[in-house]
């Protein structure tokens, strides 16, 4: 039976590193000191995360309703700010033996962001990688298990020199935001792309992007354009998918800003994405950059705000259902008030949360949207 509605389901936990007063960079990472345990215990509180909600009577039970539960940016990482690459299959592979339970047969989940690195010797290439997986199915193949890489990197993605820094309010969301003195700019200078990621966990590293990323210092440039974010295999990283008959489009965080998807639209006979997901660390929905069609649902989930809305235009011409502000002052779009939203208390079940994550999380269950008929590109 198609699926005719969705229900978004955001897990929204602090994935932030915690302050270090005191310390050379006033700031440190949670979490384990060996990766492959730091996996094992972040998927334990997803796990967690995932049966609090399916619990609860909010969720609707209904087998034409898509359950579409996501997690931040930023979820996955160890004590270093990131997982050596090699080690980032043990996520879908152990979240995989939970989310194959037939309750979970019409779910889709997010399981935000897996923080990488590959240490080339002279500086370390980062991979920031959001997981999908269909519940309900064992099977691995694009329509039930895939990957999509944020291309572009952030200058508040890893811990740096407070010297590089100054505090500054975010143009998109109002928050503290740390930028290098000489503002948005500097962070483009090459030498100055450096944090700390991996080890040694004293000494930052020359950052660079995911091999295919139009971002600073990139190796190897992938061409957008109509088409460029289909995803075949699942495994190369594109933005753009069909996952239980549904079409999406997949940004995290700066790569929305960045307008990443709208950058290369579908091509003639591709369908728009009904569902624009965006899972982020420091994000909001912006309306110029909302890629899906009329009537398509957006849902964000932040490391501290979670955010449903609908586009009210053509793919073209994105306008956002919600807003919050009047002209001529500031004007950002808002969201559908969550239906239920429930504190997250692991207490009896993962006593070591703070060992993970600044505070246990809130799970945000929205109302159940309908999902509109499937748009192909006409040339």
């Amino acid at each position: 039976m198609p699926y005719t509605s969705a229900q978004c389901i955001g897990y929204q936990v602090n994935t932030f590193p915690a302050l270090a007063m005191g310390t050379t960079y006033g700031k440190k990472y949670l979490g384990g000191t060996k990766a492959q345990p730091d996996i094992r215990g972040r998927c334990h509180i997803m796990r967690e995360a995932i049966k609090t909600a399916a619990a609860d009577p909010a969720v609707r039970k209904s087998s034409s309703i898509l359950k579409i539960f996501m997690a931040p940016e930023f979820y996955f990482h160890d004590i270093n700010g990131a997982y050596p690459i090699e080690d980032v299959s043990l996520i879908m592979e152990t979240l995989r033996v939970f989310t194959r339970q037939a309750q979970f047969k019409d779910w889709l989940f997010v399981f935000g962001t897996a923080i990488a690195y590959l240490d080339t010797g002279s500086d370390k290439e980062v991979f920031n990688i959001a997981m999908v997986q269909r519940g309900g199915t064992d099977e691995l193949g694009p329509e039930a298990s895939l990957i999509v890489y944020k291309e572009f990197i952030s200058h508040v993605d890893f811990i740096r020199l407070p010297t590089y820094e100054t505090t500054k309010n975010c143009f998109n969301c109002g928050a503290p935001n740390h930028v290098f003195t000489e503002g948005f700019e500097g962070w483009k200078r090459t030498t100055f792309r450096s944090a700390l990621v991996g080890k040694p966990t004293d000494t930052m590293s020359v950052l660079r992007p995911t091999e295919g990323s139009r971002d600073t210092l990139t190796r190897r440039e992938e061409a957008v354009g109509p088409g460029r974010e289909q995803t075949k295999t699942g495994l190369g990283g594109q933005g753009a998918f069909t996952m239980a008959g549904i079409h999406f489009g997949l940004e995290v965080c700066l790569d929305h800003a960045r307008s990443r998807l709208r950058s290369s639209p579908p091509k003639g006979g591709e369908f728009y994405p009904q569902i624009h997901l965006i899972p982020s660390g420091g994000m909001s929905i912006m309306e110029p950059s909302i890629a899906c069609q009329q009537w398509g649902l957006v849902f964000n989930v932040d490391a501290t705000h979670t955010a449903l809305t609908r586009n009210t235009s053509f793919y073209r011409t994105p306008v956002a259902e919600h807003h919050v502000g009047v002209l001529p002052g500031p004007v950002t779009v808002g969201s559908y008030p969550p239906a239920k939203a429930i504190a997250l208390n692991l207490a009896g079940t993962a006593p070591k949360w703070n060992s993970y994550f600044n505070d246990q999380g809130i799970i945000n269950i929205f109302q159940a949207l309908k999902i509109p008929k499937a748009e192909a590109h006409k040339q």
